[in-house]
């Protein structure tokens, strides 16, 4: 799949960023809800949540990939900034958040979960920002 020139805003491709916002959101609750759970959630739900939690995974990354492979040529600066600066601290965000609910948290599960999803979203943020506020093509320097 080619990417879009920059000439081409994907301005209608933003419902594909809100659908890979909605689906990550969802996916982060569901480690929440497993990697708070002290007891067995009762009979067959649990299996239930772990179907459902790979079915949002894997639709993840699929939404993930599909905004990176169309958007990539539309990052300009404004995108790489605040993916640099997101990239900067929610790292540290999320750590002091660990830190304050140590006492709570089943640590193999959540750990290995939030480490892709922090991955994936940072992968795929510059792109889904350029889809999100297009900026104009740069003009090619003057000839010489």
């Amino acid at each position: 799949m080619s990417a879009v020139p920059p000439a081409q805003p994907l301005t209608r491709w933003r419902w594909v960023v809100l659908l890979a916002a909605g689906l990550y959101a969802l996916s982060v609750g569901l480690l929440l809800v497993a990697g708070t759970a002290r007891t067995e959630i009762a009979g067959g739900t649990v299996s239930f949540i772990g179907v459902l939690d790979v079915a949002v995974a894997f639709a993840v990354v699929l939404v993930g990939w599909l905004i990176v492979a169309r958007a990539t040529a539309l990052v300009g600066g404004f995108a790489r900034r605040w993916s640099y600066g997101v990239a900067t601290v929610l790292p540290a965000a999320v750590l002091v958040g660990l830190w304050l609910a140590r006492d709570r948290l089943l640590w193999n599960v959540l750990l290995p979960g939030l480490a892709w999803r922090t991955y994936i979203l940072l992968a795929c943020l510059p792109a889904a920002l350029a889809v999100w506020r297009p900026e104009p093509p740069t003009p090619p320097p003057p000839a010489a």
